[in-house]
């Protein structure tokens, strides 16, 4: 499990160095496939949606990296902590990609008292980076939405 744990990172680490990947469309389609494998063993239903037509646009690297690995934590979360039966993968675009990551779970028991672990202190700080937006609803479940401005991501 240890080595396919580290081959797993160094794919994802290799996607994020090739600029052949530095487009929008490519980033969208990467975060569908990957979440799609990662909650493949989870013990209920992943829907997905991404737009019909994703603008032409470039993405840096660092950016793709960013959006993927704060999706990336927000999917894990939800596997490890929610409960939940249901989870949603939602992707739109217009000046601003948005990208809502939802469970039916627990939620978090109180906002203030975040559990030790650091996966929503760098999911927001991932998004920072990004001058982006971090929002959290903790309401019949979990809701977690990033909001990143695409022209300063060329």
């Amino acid at each position: 499990q240890s080595v396919g744990d580290v081959s797993t990172r160094m794919k994802e680490v290799i996607w994020s160095l090739n600029t052949e990947n530095d487009s929008l469309s490519n980033l969208i389609n990467y975060l569908q496939k990957q979440a799609r494998q990662m909650m493949e063993h989870f013990p209920g239903k992943l829907t997905v949606s991404i737009p019909d037509t994703i603008p032409d646009m470039q993405i840096s690297g660092e950016a793709r990296r960013h959006i993927y690995l704060a999706v990336k934590e927000a999917l894990h979360n939800i596997i490890k902590h929610s409960g939940a039966d249901k989870a949603e993968l939602i992707i739109t675009c217009g000046d601003k990609l948005c990208i809502t990551v939802s469970d039916n779970g627990k939620g978090i028991n109180s906002l203030e008292n975040i559990p030790a672990g650091n996966g929503l202190k760098n999911m927001r700080s991932r998004i920072k980076q990004l001058n982006g937006n971090f929002f959290i609803k903790n309401k019949e479940g979990l809701t977690l939405t990033f909001e990143i401005p695409l022209q300063s991501n060329k």
